[in-house]
């Protein structure tokens, strides 16, 4: 259903009405609907029936998700006050809504960023591409789930679970790899080349490389929705806005694309592997407050890597400034928003110009 405004009343209209009275039921069979002998065909993946968990991200671009058919495990660590302590047990008999319980030693490190208080716990869901904390929300009971096929078959069903899913922690940081500006790269076939088997190709091809690849995709037409053609990486950026002309306007633009290259999926991943793959010991390399973060409060991480600070001469100082200032120039109310498209589209590639002669 598409175009329906909220709090407005809609007529579902059916001529067939079954009732299924143990949705966690296959129809026709006793045993409950659970993993891995549930998910036997395609169609069984659907939310007609079995035990439904909703998950709502808190960002509004996750860096990474899964693909339907993709398992997630929902686990909660335990922080013992002692290695004697016996509460992860006690969890474990009693584990509704906690997934797998597992135990973390006193000396051990948290899996989050933060810390984990002794004698508390924290739930998360962990796939092979990231971990996300989760916390548990009570599910209204007006609420609901209208489930449509693709065939148009409707059914209504309850929700067993609702959590909200916090910031991911990457496992790995997404390749990001462009053609030589210059011309295409022509590769010609070796003649002992075999064409591998569907095996072989799977083993080289994992589901979480398609997801990594789908969301750099997705975040590459973000960029190009927002004028940002050539462009991938800030490096040089910073330069090349020091060679650009004293308008606040142009200033205030080229910091806008800064920022949005600074937070493209691909760089923040790499940042935040580059920075914490020993044991979280150079996590100081991140802003960890700032336009990274995705919460727009601070309640989030930044994950863009701090610039070396260099002495700014006073026209630098200046620049950087009036391109804080926002977007106002002197004598007018002109903005970003008043930018002509041909007008903006003219900003990165003065961007480039600029960087490519320093």
């Amino acid at each position: 259903m598409q175009n329906v405004r909220q709090s407005s009343i809609i007529h579902v209209v059916r001529t067939q009405v079954h009732l299924w009275p143990k949705a966690q039921m296959l129809p026709g069979e006793d045993k409950p609907l659970r993993p891995p002998g549930a998910f036997r065909k395609k169609t069984d993946l659907s939310v007609n029936d079995g035990h439904v968990f909703l998950l709502e991200y808190c960002e509004e671009r996750p860096l990474l998700l899964s693909n339907a058919g993709m398992g997630a495990r929902l686990c909660t660590y335990y922080q013992k006050t002692s290695p004697a302590d016996q509460t992860a047990a006690s969890l474990r008999n009693n584990s509704d809504g906690l997934g797998t319980v597992l135990a973390i030693d006193p000396a051990d490190k948290s899996p989050f960023l933060g810390d984990i208080h002794s004698g508390s716990h924290q739930s998360c869901i962990e796939t092979n591409m990231y971990r996300s904390p989760v916390f548990p929300h009570k599910v209204a009971p007006t609420d609901y789930l209208l489930v449509r096929s693709a065939k148009g078959m409707l059914s209504l069903r309850h929700i067993d679970k609702l959590y909200a899913v916090g910031q991911q922690v990457s496992y790995g940081a997404r390749k990001y790899l462009l053609k030589e500006q210059m011309g295409e790269i022509i590769w010609t076939q070796r003649s002992d080349f075999r064409v591998p088997s569907e095996e072989e190709l799977r083993r080289l091809l994992t589901p979480e490389s398609v997801c990594c690849y789908e969301s750099m995709q997705a975040g590459l037409y973000r960029l190009k929705r927002l004028g940002i053609m050539k462009l991938t990486q800030p490096v040089g950026l910073a330069s090349a806005m020091n060679q650009l002309p004293d308008e606040a306007i142009e200033l205030a633009a080229a910091s806008h694309i800064e920022r949005e290259l600074q937070i493209a999926s691909w760089n923040l991943t790499s940042n935040f592997v580059a920075c914490t793959n020993q044991n979280r010991e150079n996590i100081e390399r991140l802003e960890i407050t700032g336009v990274g973060d995705p919460s727009g409060r601070g309640l989030g991480f930044s994950y863009v890597r701090v610039a070396p600070k260099a002495p700014a001469s006073n026209s630098a100082v200046k620049k950087k400034s009036a391109a804080a200032k926002g977007t106002t120039v002197t004598g007018t109310d002109a903005d970003l928003r008043r930018l002509s498209m041909d007008a903006a589209r003219e900003v990165p590639s003065t961007l480039l110009k600029c960087s490519s002669i320093t």
